[in-house]
């Protein structure tokens, strides 16, 4: 049982400091969450509600003469009401005044009891190692008198020292053990042992009788037992408060006399320091200057220890450590139990109260499934005295094992202090920010991972601070790189691997940036900071080191805010990202954020496993025990857990700390991401762009899909597309595949030459009925297709860039493919005639809504284009076009489109020739217009139709219009069926003969025909066509008149087209397609026949009324005979 002796009351009916220290130890030794503790406070130097996004001025300290050991100052004291004495440290802060430019953060407040505790009486036994030991002599008028204090320590020590050679069996030290308990005679014993009290002599006498204790108290230490619990009927028995985890129910557990010695010595030791803070800031006074301007005085610090009381705490605490280590070798040396030390390490300074998970071995668990299975059923397990014995050595083992990393964080701790003082003391290393410590008892800062968390946070600071800095290039010393040894070898449970690791890659990286640019030595060194820096990477677990103290998680902050932010509060990641950009190492950012984010759920950027990589040269310290490496800093469970969920562990109630209590992993791995993006961007938008390709480059190299996820985003974001399509890569395929942007999708293949796929992303994006794009956007997408298509054809053919083109397509295939892109994208261009036809007349009213949507969002097939639109809507020009397009020859239905055409520009009207009437009359008749032709009479000048008169010739323009335009899309393009030449000649011809126009407008027909681009060899038949067929039709009876105004026409297409080839031959025109077609019509012989067969016919004409436009004829045509044999 505890010792009555420890529990003395303060006068305030509740339990003294002195039990406090007590209760935290026992609870710390048993594994079990500090259930009541002292709340931490926020640290000086942050700004109240936390960082503000303006940069704000560097806090500055002093370190006071004054030391806590002679009691605190009040100044960081805070008011409370007299006679209630609150056992929180943290008061309200002192209000910084009136709110205005001048005002300054101030340091939280702290209890008074806390500064300067009350002075309470202690057990002598707990003190007594303590008290002097050696003699006073005092001379007077009697002679020399010799005084010496008398303590139990010292007759303990004299009867050790008269025990002679057998203190194993000393009978006077057995009694003494006797009298004072097992457990307390080995507590004075190791107190001895050690050097306290009568202990410290020096010379071979202190070493016999430091020697002597440690026997006796071995030989006395009894070993631990696991009783059966006696069976009480009478009141329920309550559970032992000796109890402990990995007990089997229904038994006992008695720790040896040694092990409960140990205990007592250790809480005795730690006393005098565990709850009192180690470090108070109180914050500097504002300065006036003249001029109105002020300035604020450095913070003054003060420490609890002086160098000497420092030294007297420690000392002690360092023999009991080296005590343990050679005494306790197997609870020491090893994770008592453990028998795998590779995959079985636990940490068992972590409880997070769920059933045996906190047991440290896989044989404890069992034994703990096995009792509470057996108690289940109402039964206790019987276990051999051999079983009992082996649990009953566990446990103690894992008793001692916890105080020895107790012990051990305490003596670390001690060395930290000391070395932190001098750290603030030189002058080329940045400043201790003392701030993160203000106010943390020993207690908080050795047993809790918050605590252990600001220290973590200040040592990382201490060795980055400035690196980032362009002003700063001067080398840190010999005394700070002895300075960071000492810190990895005499406080390495504080002072990660990654704090020296990263001490040393700054050191580097100042060390090249003052080497020439360009220079071999600095390359190397830049290569040294870097490597020093990834191997720090792999040690920082802390989520808001990472972020730079703290990030609300509510708030949504951009990549770049989030870059700034850790950049402004110290983030160690931030600064070396700094450092290296400086450096011009783009590589190693990339490489160390990416190492960073390993720690917070990212991906490795190698295969090569992690834990692997440098654990052995990481560790400085040559007395670090195996167990020991990176025991605090590794990952933990919980780490970064929001404040929410904190609130809802048992073991945080108690030890929540203002910094960084919202950040989570996730905060972590985004601001890792975003240090990377802050500097990418930097660099694209810069004039170094071979930087800026090598960090592309690096970022599309890693192996995670999360970030490069998060890498694409940002890119786009950021308006740096080029950049993002440039990239070589599946994974941007895959994002972009997924990102559903076909235009993003078909410009990267472009960009690498990947033409085939671009093609197919295009046509297949044209041809998707759930595409949900316009009509103009699908032909754009047709238009791509065809010339990324016409590209690899080309590559093809001409041997060109095939190798990035999995599984290319042959010719004949690409060529196949642009056929029907081709044939598509002509249906199309019809398509969206027919729409802006529609949309810009009165038709849009006669069509349904449903199938107006369809034309303007999708590729209608060409058939329905015809039977559903243009044909119901009488839009005979579009028929003919989309005749033409599908290469559809049906003369009968091409003829009557024509007709239609004819008709819809010259009806309705009215005539007074009945010649006129009945050629209009079957024209209509013939077509598909409805219309009808009014004949006047011939005697009235009146039109009381109201309809325009057909001789007027109104219509003439626009039919001549229409013909001449709708035939230059038609004829000469492989289908020149649709554009009838014959028909239209015959058809042109007959209008102007019963129009009765004047003989300047004779030619109009032809001239339409030559506009249309239809050959003069073709015209020219077209009109011999028309004479035989009125021949065949009139069996010859042809009207003479109307036999030489046939001729007439056919001279005027062969002046037509000898005065084009003139015109060529002179230079003056280009016809040379008239030429060419004069030129192959002579040599064949048959142009020239033709010519003699027209002059023939025109001796049979008899009738007088033509004389004179027969001998015109005749004379025309040899002149004709003539320019042809001159041209040719």
């Amino acid at each position: 049982a505890r010792s009555n002796a420890l529990v003395v009351s303060n006068g305030h009916g509740s339990t003294s400091v002195a039990s406090v220290a007590v209760t935290v130890l026992s609870n710390f030794l048993l594994s079990r969450p500090l259930r009541y503790g002292i709340a931490l406070q926020t640290p000086y130097g942050q700004p109240e509600g936390g960082p503000r996004d303006g940069f704000e001025q560097q806090q500055s300290y002093r370190i006071s003469a004054r030391y806590g050991s002679k009691d605190f100052t009040f100044a960081a004291a805070g008011k409370i009401a007299r006679g209630k004495r609150s056992r929180s440290a943290v008061v309200a802060p002192r209000s910084a005044g009136k709110k205005n430019k001048g005002s300054t953060s101030t340091a939280a407040r702290l209890s008074p009891w806390l500064l300067q505790p009350a002075v309470l009486p202690l057990n002598p036994l707990a003190i007594q190692h303590l008290l002097p030991t050696g003699r006073v002599v005092a001379l007077n008028s009697g002679g020399l008198h010799y005084f010496q204090h008398s303590s139990i320590l010292l007759n303990l020590a004299d009867a050790l020292m008269s025990a002679g050679v057998n203190i194993k069996r000393d009978e006077k030290v057995t009694s003494f053990f006797k009298s004072y308990g097992y457990r307390e005679g080995c507590a004075m014993c190791l107190a001895l042992a050690v050097g306290c009290g009568p202990g410290a002599t020096t010379g071979s006498a202190g070493e016999e009788l430091r020697n002597r204790a440690l026997q006796a108290a071995l030989a006395r230490a009894h070993v631990p037992k696991l009783n059966l619990k006696e069976t009480s009927y009478s009141v329920p028995s309550t559970p032992s408060s000796t109890s402990d985890v990995g007990v089997p129910s229904g038994y006992d557990f008695r720790p040896s006399s040694l092990s409960g010695g140990v205990t007592s010595l250790l809480s005795r030791l730690l006393r005098p320091v565990w709850h009192k803070p180690a470090v108070v800031v109180t914050e500097g006074r504002s300065i006036a200057r003249r001029g109105g301007s002020s300035m604020i005085a450095p913070a003054k610090v003060e420490l609890l220890l002086d160098d000497v009381t420092l030294e007297e705490i420690r000392k002690p605490l360092h023999a009991v450590q080296k005590l343990m280590r050679e005494v306790f070798t197997p609870a020491v040396s090893v994770i008592p139990g453990v028998q795998r030390q590779e995959s079985d390490i636990m940490d068992v300074d972590e409880d997070n109260r769920q059933e045996h998970v906190h047991l440290i071995t896989r044989t404890m668990q069992y034994q703990g499934l096995m009792r509470n299975q057996n108690g289940a059923n109402g039964a206790t397990p019987q276990l051999s005295a051999t079983e009992r014995d082996n649990i009953a050595r566990v446990i103690e083992e894992r008793h001692l094992h916890s105080i020895y990393r107790l012990l051990t964080r305490t003596v670390q701790l001690l060395n930290l202090m000391s070395l932190l003082k001098r750290a603030q003391l030189m002058p080329d290393l940045p400043e201790v920010e003392w701030g993160l410590l203000h106010g943390l008892t020993f207690s908080q800062l050795v047993e809790t991972s918050d605590g252990h968390g600001r220290i973590e946070s200040l040592l990382n600071s201490l060795v980055s601070s400035g690196a980032a800095a362009t002003n700063v290039t001067v080398t840190p010393s010999a005394d700070a790189d002895r300075l960071a040894n000492l810190f990895a070898s005499q406080c390495y449970l504080y002072f990660s691997p990654g704090s020296r690791l990263a001490y040393l890659g700054f050191r580097s990286a100042h060390a090249a940036s003052g080497c020439p640019l360009g220079s071999a030595n600095r390359a190397a060194l830049t290569n040294q900071a870097s490597t020093y820096l990834k191997r720090a990477a792999r040690y920082w677990y802390n989520a808001p080191l990472i972020t730079g103290r703290i990030l609300h998680a509510k708030d949504k902050k951009s990549y770049q805010q989030m870059a700034l932010r850790a950049m402004q509060y110290d983030s160690p990641l931030a600064k070396a990202a700094a450092a290296l950009i400086q450096l011009e190492d783009a590589v190693g950012v990339v490489d160390l954020c990416l190492e960073t984010a390993c720690n917070f759920g990212g991906r490795r950027t190698s295969q090569e496993p992690r834990d692997a990589i440098g654990v052995g040269e990481d560790n400085k310290s040559a007395d670090m025990l195996f167990w020991e490496q990176g025991l605090y800093h590794r990952k933990r469970g919980g780490e970064g857990q929001s404040s929410e969920s904190k609130r809802g562990s048992p073991s945080s109630s108690s030890t929540a700390l203002a910094i960084g209590a919202d950040v989570t992993p996730k905060d972590a791995l985004r601001t890792c991401h975003a240090i990377i993006f802050h500097h990418l961007s930097t660099l694209l938008d810069s004039p170094n762009q071979d930087l800026a390709i090598k960090m592309v480059a690096a970022c599309s190299g890693s192996l995670d899909k999360s970030f490069l996820q998060s890498f694409y985003e940002h890119l786009l974001e950021t308006n740096h597309v080029d950049t993002l399509l440039r990239i070589d890569s599946i994974e941007v395929e895959k994002w972009l595949m997924a990102h559903d942007d076909s235009n993003l999708l078909w410009k990267h293949y472009v960009l690498l030459g990947r033409n085939e796929h671009a093609g197919e992303i295009m046509w297949k994006r044209a041809s998707d009925p759930q595409a949900g794009i316009t009509l103009d956007e699908r032909m754009e997408c047709l238009t791509r297709a065809s010339n990324s298509y016409r590209i690899s054809l080309k590559d093809v053919t001409s041997g060109g860039m095939t190798w990035n083109q999995p599984n290319p397509s042959n010719r004949l295939d690409l060529e196949r493919i642009i056929t029907q892109i081709g044939e598509t994208m002509d249906v199309a261009i019809l398509q969206r005639r027919l729409l802006n036809t529609i949309t810009s007349s009165s038709l849009q009213g006669k069509l349904e809504d449903a199938k107006l949507v369809k034309l303007e969002s999708s590729l209608v097939p060409v058939s329905n284009l015809y039977n559903d639109y243009a044909g119901p809507l009488n839009l005979f020009d579009l028929c003919l076009l989309i005749l033409h397009s599908c290469q559809h020859n049906e003369p009968n239905t091409i003829g009557r489109l024509w007709k239609s055409i004819l008709c819809e520009e010259i009806l309705p009207c009215a005539t007074r020739s009945n010649s006129a009437y009945h050629f209009l009359q079957n024209l209509t008749t013939e077509s598909l217009l409805t219309e009808n032709v009014v004949l006047l009479s011939a005697d009235s000048d009146e039109n009381g139709s109201g309809l325009p008169l057909f001789e007027n010739r109104d219509w003439l323009n626009g039919l001549k219009g229409r013909v001449a335009s709708l035939g230059k899309e038609l004829f000469g393009k492989e289908a020149d069926y649709v554009f009838p030449v014959e028909f239209i000649v015959t058809t042109l011809e007959g209008l102007r003969r019963i129009s009765r126009g004047s003989s300047a407008e004779s030619r109009w027909p032809l001239e339409v025909v030559v506009e249309v681009g239809v050959p003069y060899a073709n015209a020219l038949e077209a009109y011999e066509s028309m004479v035989e067929r009125e021949d065949r039709e009139l069996m010859g009876g042809v009207d003479p008149h109307r036999r030489v105004q046939h001729l007439s026409s056919i001279v005027d297409v062969l002046k037509e087209w000898v005065s084009a080839s003139e015109s060529f031959r002179n230079g003056s025109g280009d016809a040379n397609q008239a030429l060419t077609e004069l030129s192959r019509a002579v040599s064949s012989g048959g142009l020239v026949s033709r010519i003699d067969a027209y002059k023939a016919s025109l001796e049979g004409v008899v009738d007088g009324r033509d004389s004179d436009a027969v001998s015109q004829i005749y004379e025309d045509l040899n002149e004709i005979d003539r320019k042809i044999k001159t041209i040719i």
